[in-house]
């Protein structure tokens, strides 16, 4: 997913489907969480859903974040490539107005042949935007990819037009009748984004994964009396789970007996301990 329509269209299309019953999709963590009836549609139907609105479906694993770094390292090459193309375009088209000298300067159809292959190198580096923005275009369903397509292919293939006609000789076209600088720069400045957006993304993934792993494993619930220890993801609404001095409580709760501090700075930052009474909501992983 590319930005938060391509969450909202596949989030949207699923919950279309009969036998669907909850969606929710997380653009933040790239994640789907689908809650559905198996005695009217089918996992394999829900993946070919979203396959059939031009994505790919991979079921969690433990790999996952070896993907993501993964994608970083490919955003990131696909950005040095892009810089090392487009700062000799952005020489070449600008150097005449900061006066600076330029490589046979006179020759319209020699500058204009560098500029060409310059601008499509860096096109090239940043083809995914144009396969994702040319996608949402043909599925009706036109994200930010979308709109950086439309926009530089205009500024490109009017400079090719341009080229062509300074190479035929055609018209009275100049050099400074060339576009390529607007498209290739437009496109290492969203490539530029993706990079620390994958960045960012990859670092709150993190984040959560390591908060959720400060989750105890076990809970202690109160039953007919008698104290029962069980795993806490089997905890269900309405147990009465016990937190003595000292424990992290299990899951999210309210208090129903007794008062105490509780330390949430591993949730709010907030050094100092919270008084909590009866009534007060609690959260999973902070300290009684």
């Amino acid at each position: 997913m590319h930005c938060a329509s391509c969450a909202a269209a596949i989030e949207k299309n699923l919950g279309k489907k009969t036998g669907v019953l909850a969606v929710n999709v997380n653009f933040a963590s790239e994640t789907a969480s689908v809650s559905y009836n198996p005695k009217i549609i089918t996992l394999e139907k829900i993946k070919k859903t979203v396959v059939d609105l031009g994505y790919k479906v991979f079921e969690e694993k433990g790999n996952t974040g070896r993907a993501k770094q993964d994608q970083v390292k490919l955003l990131k090459k696909r950005l040095i490539l892009a810089l090392v193309f487009g700062l000799p375009l952005f020489y070449f088209s600008m150097s005449r107005m900061l006066g600076l000298p330029t490589p046979l300067a006179k020759n319209a159809s020699f500058q204009a042949l560098i500029q060409f292959i310059l601008a499509t190198s860096v096109v090239i580096a940043a083809f995914k935007l144009y396969i994702s923005g040319f996608r949402g275009l043909v599925y009706k369903r036109p994200n930010m990819d979308s709109l950086v397509f439309v926009g530089t292919s205009a500024a490109y293939l009017y400079s090719l037009a341009v080229s062509f006609a300074i190479w035929l000789k055609m018209g009275h076209y100049e050099v400074e009748h060339l576009y390529y600088e607007t498209a290739a720069f437009v496109l290492i400045f969203i490539l530029l984004g993706k990079y620390l957006e994958a960045l960012t993304k990859g670092k709150t993934s993190q984040a959560l994964k390591k908060l959720i792993s400060l989750t105890p494993q076990k809970a202690r619930l109160e039953k007919e009396g008698r104290e029962v220890e069980i795993l806490a993801k089997e905890v269900k609404v309405g147990d009465i789970v016990i937190v003595k001095p000292g424990e992290k409580i299990p899951v999210d709760g309210i208090i129903v007996e007794g008062a105490s501090t509780v330390d949430e700075s591993m949730i709010t930052g907030e050094s100092m301990p919270v008084d909590k009474k009866i009534g007060d909501k609690v959260i999973g992983a902070t300290i009684n």
